[in-house]
């Protein structure tokens, strides 16, 4: 932009020198001086002789202007005169510069305007002091266009219009970067909400979330809450976006323990059925126990035994519940594995042997079937080229024992001693081959553990998220 020039044009100045230069001439020409006694007629050192004659007597004795005078002062005349009209002409100039710079601004400024319009109606607040340098580039525009001379620009600096032009098209790419910001965390913000609701959904169910947990999802939740509600880059830059993605990686951690809390409804479900059925067979056992009573048979200590396995369990499950609810859920379906269903063969053994000797009779068929099962069972193994010899050996003992309670069973009288213990070590023969069998399969898949649909989905970050929030806030600092 051209600068607003002094009025004092330096062609005027030389025209005043001049001027002042013929005026002292005149006045020394009308002196009486006389030259230094014993010195030489002639022009002062430095004075041109033609200057000496100046303000001589004219032909009527009257005096006035030599006529190198007269040339003198009209040229300086001229010279001021021509000073003065390089001064308009350099005057108009730079206005019609700052005029044509002017028409170029308010382009700009215009775009400007418009721009941060549009940010208003969809929503975005935009700052007083962003207002204010719209207001006073728009004022010193205006001044500038209606302009009649320099004199009506003086109050006006280019330099600092062209600064808050520079300055808002910095902030208006703020802005646009803040929205694109914004438009970018819609996905994640669905993903939030979709991971809140199941969330919500566990606890009306009874699941109980580890604290840790929740904090840290509350924590992002927040976090994203101050990205969406900022109005300007400057609230934006007030939040703490590098802790997102930290927080993000928490939450993710965590789906696993999640998905496996999820599934604990379903788990205490199927341990109710099983102490539901338990409970029933309690009744039932008693009948057979008061029945064999009768027969002279006392299994009474298996009974109790039965009763007490029963009431075990019913308190593993209790307490993996209780775990559950204080948000240890690791801990609650370690203990309701290890307590209760590892132990559901155990529970039911006694009640067997009860059954067993209330049914001496089907014993030959039932025993038979087992041990045609075991054989299938340690046949498959051995066909995965697994080593079955200590599950051979124990079906081997298995079956010789078997055939000890059959012949027990023929003799008359009946050692109902003899047979009970034989039945018991029947059947902790057959919960050995149970648990070995168990063992060299791989152990047997509880079903929490059975691969499902994922209710958790994964959160994720936007690409070059920290990237574009560092660019939306870098024009704010400047």
């Amino acid at each position: 932009m051209l600068k607003i020039i002094s009025k004092n044009n330096i062609y005027a100045v030389v025209g005043f020198l001049i001027m002042s230069l013929f005026v002292s001439s005149t006045a020394l020409a009308q002196e009486d001086f006389a030259p230094p006694s014993g010195g030489q007629m002639g022009p002062p050192p430095g004075i041109p002789a033609e200057y000496l004659k100046m303000g001589s007597p004219s032909a009527d004795g009257i005096a006035g202007p030599s006529d190198a005078q007269q040339k003198g002062m009209e040229k300086a005349q001229q010279m001021e005169q021509k000073g003065a009209e390089m001064q308009k002409q350099g005057e108009e100039k730079q206005l019609k510069g700052m005029k044509q710079g002017a028409t170029g601004m308010e382009r700009a400024l215009k775009q400007f305007e418009n721009n941060f319009a549009k940010l208003e109606k969809s929503g975005t607040q935009i700052s007083e002091a962003t207002r204010e340098k719209l207001r006073t580039t728009r004022s010193g525009i205006e001044i500038i266009k209606q302009a009649q001379s320099v004199n009506d620009i003086e109050s006006v600096d280019s330099d600092t219009l062209q600064e808050n032009l520079s300055s808002l098209g910095d902030e208006i790419g703020s802005y646009q970067k803040m929205q694109g910001l914004k438009k970018m965390l819609a996905s994640m913000n669905r993903g939030v909400v979709s991971f809140e609701k199941q969330l919500s959904k566990f606890q009306n169910q009874g699941v109980t979330v580890p604290s840790t947990i929740s904090e840290d999802f509350d924590k992002l939740k927040a976090g994203l809450k101050a990205i969406n509600d900022a109005k300007t880059p400057a609230e934006l830059d007030a939040t703490n976006p590098d802790e997102l993605g930290d927080l993000m990686t928490k939450v993710n951690e965590s789906r696993p323990i999640l998905e496996m809390a999820a599934k604990w409804p379903r788990v205490l479900k199927q341990a109710d059925q099983q102490l539901k059925s338990f409970e029933k067979q309690v009744s039932k056992t008693k009948t057979l126990v008061d029945k064999l009573k009768t027969q002279s048979i006392d299994v009474s200590a298996e009974f109790a035994t039965f009763q007490s396995d029963v009431a075990n369990l019913k308190t593993a499950r209790d307490a993996a519940d209780a775990l559950m609810k204080e948000g240890k859920s690791e801990d609650a379906f370690t203990k309701i594995e290890d307590e209760f269903f590892n132990q559901l063969d155990n529970a039911g053994e006694h009640q067997r042997v009860i059954q067993n000797l209330a049914n001496l009779s089907r014993f030959n068929v039932e025993f038979k079937r087992g041990m045609a099962d075991a054989q299938k069972n340690i046949k498959s193994l051995a066909k995965r080229k697994i080593n079955t010899s200590d599950l051979q050996t124990i079906y081997d003992q298995a079956l010789s024992k078997g055939n000890e309670i059959t012949v027990l069973i023929k003799a008359k009288p009946i050692d109902e001693e003899a047979v009970r213990s034989a039945m018991d070590e029947m059947e902790s023969l057959k919960q050995d081959f149970m648990d070995k069998a168990d063992e060299l399969s791989g152990g047997q898949m509880m079903m929490w553990e059975k691969k499902e649909p994922a209710q958790f989905q994964g959160l994720s970050m936007p690409k070059d998220f920290n990237n574009l929030i560092s660019q939306t806030t870098a024009g704010v600092k400047k």
